[in-house]
């Protein structure tokens, strides 16, 4: 069962709605930039922004301690510079390629690390981001009704920043589905419930690595 975006996610912790607004970047939604499967946690939703001819230099990838392998950045917009991360499961070598080109147009979202500003990018364009204004605002939360949940997949798994999330893999229609609940969004009974082997499930697909993979918000019998 791929780990997601788990780990490097709780890197970056959250500023404040008052010192995001001085940071560059517009606010949209997947749907809105033609990527409506774009696999995010709940409360990154209202803080997904995209950025315009973003230049980029001293571009790397490197191997956490976890094993994982990122690609970090620096990125200067309006002249001045940040640092900018692009986590494992995230990126492609063409990814890279682009950014090695010195121009970007990026797509993602805000945090912090080591108390500084810092870009999680989500995406990379190689033309400027221009959001369809007709695209709809809000996802609509779907329901998968009595999924086989395969129980020897449901794990806990804890981030180096300790939180703590639930990965299962379940069937429908003879197929096998990956799929995640954020720290947050699961308790005790969440993790009870998938165990039995059927549930319903509520949340949004999205895509990891290529493949679906269905973010839950709700476990239901």
């Amino acid at each position: 069962m791929p780990q997601l975006r788990l780990v490097a996610l709780s890197v970056l912790g959250s500023f404040s709605l008052a010192s995001a607004q001085t940071l560059p970047g517009q606010n949209t939604t997947p749907a809105a930039v033609g990527v409506p499967n774009l696999l995010l946690r709940t409360d990154e939703r209202d803080k997904l922004v995209f950025i315009n001819n973003v230049k980029v230099t001293r571009v790397e990838a490197f191997t956490s301690q976890a094993g994982r392998k990122h690609l970090r950045f620096q990125m200067n917009v309006g002249g001045t510079s940040y640092a900018g991360v692009m986590f494992d499961g995230d990126w492609k070598s063409s990814d890279q390629v682009n950014l090695q080109k010195g121009n970007a147009h990026l797509l993602g979202f805000w945090g912090k690390f080591n108390d500084k500003p810092s870009f999680s990018a989500m995406r990379v364009f190689t033309s400027p981001i221009k959001p369809n204004a007709n695209a709809p605002k809000t996802e609509k939360t779907l329901m998968i009704r009595d999924a086989q949940i395969l129980v020897p997949t449901v794990a806990q798994f804890t981030s180096s920043s300790k939180k703590v999330h639930l990965t299962y893999s379940f069937v429908v229609n003879s197929k096998t589905y990956q799929a995640v609940v954020y720290d947050g969004d699961w308790t005790p009974e969440t993790a009870r419930q998938l165990k039995t082997g059927r549930a319903t499930l509520y949340g949004n697909w999205a895509e990891y690595n290529g493949k679906p993979s269905f973010v839950t918000e709700k476990v239901g019998k």
